[in-house]
């Protein structure tokens, strides 16, 4: 595993509130005892081949996850941090600074869960944009209103078009409705 602690998505993209880290330590640790061996910081093509594992093993399974987020697919995306990359840097404890005003892209689980995280994280205002309508969001329902009971408003139908700084090192994001 190319992290430092084992667990993947469920350590580093499942915040601490739904999924509390002593709870996945547990069932690691069941894991253990059934006599897997955790070998950390090892990255595939790195410090490893398949070919290298196929000669020392008789059979090789590869779950090398789904870390690579979707971009916001506008103009000036590489302002944005992706929501998996946010929801690592709180996980391991070294969220970026946000400011007053947060603004999340998207309508799945994993905006939801950055949504929430940045309401902890002492924000005034949390949005999420979404570009379809509320049934149509792919996220856990219970989320959503479990979002909007800590004070995260979501605005439907509309899309980014381009990100930019403005004059007082803010963003600015433009969209258009649907």
């Amino acid at each position: 595993d190319a992290a430092a602690a084992p667990g993947g998505m469920l350590r580093y993209g499942i915040p601490a509130y739904r999924l509390p880290k002593d709870a996945l330590d547990a069932e690691i640790q069941v894991i253990r005892k059934l006599g897997a061996e955790f070998r950390m910081g090892m990255r595939w093509g790195e410090h490893f081949t398949l070919a290298e594992l196929r000669k020392s093993h008789d059979a090789v399974f590869l779950a090398i996850g789904a870390q690579q987020a979707q971009g916001l697919r506008c103009e000036g995306e590489e302002l944005a941090l992706s929501g998996v990359e946010f929801l690592e840097l709180v996980a391991k404890g070294n969220p970026p600074s946000l400011g007053e005003d947060v603004i999340v892209v998207g309508g799945g689980n994993t905006a939801l869960d950055c949504a929430r995280s940045a309401v902890r994280l002492d924000t005034q205002a949390v949005k999420i944009l979404y570009r379809r309508t509320r049934p149509e969001m792919p996220c856990l329902m219970e989320e959503v209103e479990a979002a909007e009971a800590e004070g995260v408003s979501i605005k439907f139908l509309v899309v980014p078009t381009r990100l930019e700084r403005n004059g007082n090192h803010r963003l600015l994001l433009t969209c258009q409705r649907m």
